[in-house]
């Protein structure tokens, strides 16, 4: 039999090429073009404290164009949605374009009078910021690559953080650029943080006056406080520090008030020890708080909220599946820095919290697309319905409108 090397190259070539990529083989769905032209949505500073969030919308492509063959999904945007909270509706939405890969879908929350609500997309390294009295998005190109890290800002400029790693020192540097919502602008000073290799700095914390608080472990091996002039734009230490033992040790600042710093902590060496210190921002002093630390079963303060000038601490037995799920509500009392147990919550994996009026929202998004919320009066001290609003729900209501 005579061979053709050169034919055999070629179907060689040809099945290696298919077997690589073969994406031009799917079709793309065309249904959801309808959506991703909502790009304008309804002004809403009538509003009394909406919640903002972000679901992401998913494109299918299907093999040969065949729903029912394979299937694969790329991100082709988010939901930008606007949730009324007094009729537990989405009052209305606009379509974010875009692959925002690991996007928060938490908006932060970003100044007065107007607040502002942002968006950091990871993946095109831009930013979404929506004002309540305007109709469209107004997108900023920052070349950041990463989140705001964190939710809340009393002020209008938010921190927007990128990594780097010093291989040859062993340790991280974080680099904090400033987003000035009220411009929509980024500040090109680099308020830059060094952690130990092994350490990390959890969300940042936003104070009353405007400041960016951190809790970040140091290269000396104890974890640190410090914070963020944001009118100088300068960094500043304070002396209260904490002792680590482990690398699985953890501090961070789950809380910021005009006098005190709210910080939490899970030991892991030896007992499993969890609860909650308060650092004067006076003096600089740290007490522990009574009547919260625990061992074994309840696994970490997550989160403290301000209402009504009475602070609670929020401790999730979502670390353990033995458990009843749900989150333990505990006042503080800030005279004798005691807690006492007021209320728990029957809801699955609080992942964000809000204050509204009397009431702490707890928010989960297991599925991105697909978010659930519950609340807390503190006033009639029980629980509010548990509320679903979904990226599926929203594409339903619109297309079928």
């Amino acid at each position: 039999m005579k061979k053709h090397p050169f034919i055999i190259s070629v179907i060689v070539s040809l099945l290696f090429f298919v077997s690589c990529d073969n994406s031009y083989m799917y079709k793309r769905d065309t249904s959801l073009d309808e959506i991703k032209q909502k790009t304008t949505i309804k002004t809403f500073e009538h509003l009394k404290e909406p919640i903002v969030i972000a679901l992401p919308v998913y494109d299918n492509y299907y093999l040969f164009g065949d729903k029912n063959n394979d299937c694969r999904q790329i991100r082709a945007g988010d939901i930008i949605a606007v949730i009324d909270i007094e009729t537990d509706t989405v009052y209305d939405w606009v379509f974010f374009p875009g692959e925002h890969g690991w996007s928060i879908w938490r908006l932060v929350e970003a100044g007065n009078n107007p607040t502002r609500y942002l968006m950091s997309s990871v993946g095109t390294g831009s930013v979404a910021s929506l004002d309540p009295r305007k109709t469209e998005l107004t997108i900023t190109k920052t070349g950041i690559y990463d989140n705001f890290w964190n939710y809340k800002a009393y002020g209008t400029k938010v921190p927007l953080c990128y990594i780097t790693r010093d291989v040859e020192n062993n340790v991280w540097d974080y680099h904090t650029q400033l987003f000035d919502s009220a411009t929509n602008t980024l500040s090109q000073k680099d308020l830059s943080v060094q952690t130990s290799e092994v350490g990390s700095i959890d969300f940042m914390r936003s104070s009353p006056e405007g400041n960016i608080w951190i809790s970040y472990p140091h290269k000396d091996g104890n974890v640190k406080l410090q914070y963020f002039d944001i009118e100088n734009e300068s960094i500043n230490n304070i002396d209260a520090m904490f002792n680590s033992n482990s690398d699985m040790d953890s501090y961070k600042i789950c809380f910021v008030s005009e006098k005190d710093v709210f910080v939490s902590y899970h030991i892991r060496t030896g007992v499993d020890l969890t609860g909650l210190y308060i650092v004067d921002k006076n003096t600089e002093k740290k007490e522990k708080v009574s009547g919260i630390e625990e061992s074994g079963d309840i696994r970490y303060v997550y989160d403290v909220q301000e209402v009504n000038d009475s602070f609670y601490a929020i401790v999730p037995n979502q670390m353990n599946p033995d458990l009843e799920q749900g989150s333990h509500i505990f006042r503080i009392d800030m005279d004798t820095k005691s807690a006492k147990e007021e209320f728990f919550t029957t809801f699955d994996l609080t992942e964000n919290t809000y204050v509204r009026g009397n009431r702490i929202y707890f928010m989960c998004s297991r599925n991105t697309s697909d978010i659930r919320y519950t609340y807390y009066d503190t006033v009639a001290k029980e629980q509010g319905p548990i509320t679903r609003v979904s990226a599926e729900q929203i594409i339903e209501s619109y297309l079928n409108k």
